[in-house]
């Protein structure tokens, strides 16, 4: 399989969405790496990113100033969390069980970087309430799904690659900046606060628009 019959595949178990230049550029790299582990069931390769979330995060709990190894960790994970929906893909396994249970672990890396900000000293009413209107963003999505609307709706400022960006930066910036590091994560749960708070409105005003056409 060839880089631009993967991106017609993925576009369409993303409702045709249309790749922008930065996610080709990030796919180009997963399907490259994806060679390396085409040997390994898609699905062991979700799993083990839900245990590596985890791990990240015991890891950051005993060395909680050890932010430039999170921040390296959260790419990592971030990179499996491509590589099995390449795998699949190139593999020609894709199943409904390996999409429910990509869905699930990324449930639990959304809340593992939502402890990783209050274990730097982000207020955790704030990483809260991320982590919930995180998890209200993408049922909505799948609730849509569900009731037969297989448009992603649209591309959110609260997307997955919001939040992987947002932890990444942030912890870096602890890592230059660590005298501040405690503001830092605060500040970083407000962002993520904000962005998924927007993304909730984007998706609501285009399903409400999609359903009210039904």
């Amino acid at each position: 399989m060839s880089f631009a019959d993967y991106l017609l595949v993925w576009s369409s178990l993303h409702g045709d969405a249309k790749p922008s230049k930065a996610v080709r550029g990030w796919l180009r790299i997963g399907f490259a790496l994806s060679a390396l582990v085409l040997k390994v069931s898609a699905n062991v390769i979700t799993i083990f990113g839900g245990f590596f979330a985890v791990f990240v995060l015991v890891y950051f709990y005993k060395f909680n100033d050890h932010f430039i190894a999170v921040s390296l960790g959260v790419l990592f994970l971030a990179m499996v969390d491509s590589l099995d929906g390449i795998v699949a893909v190139r593999k020609g396994k894709t199943s409904h069980w390996g999409a429910y249970l990509d869905s699930i672990v990324d449930r639990i890396v959304d809340v593992c970087f939502a402890m990783l900000l209050y274990l730097g000293g982000a207020p955790f009413v704030a990483c809260l309430i991320a982590a919930c209107l995180t998890l209200v963003h993408e049922y909505m999505r799948a609730r849509a799904t569900g009731l037969g609307n297989h448009d992603v709706g649209a591309i959110t400022a609260g997307e997955k690659p919001t939040r992987v960006a947002i932890v990444i930066l942030f912890f870096l910036a602890c890592a230059l900046f660590n005298g501040y590091a405690r503001e830092l994560c605060s500040i970083a749960s407000y962002v993520w606060l904000i962005t998924s708070a927007i993304g909730i409105t984007q998706l609501y005003l285009v399903f409400k628009k999609a359903f009210a056409e039904h």
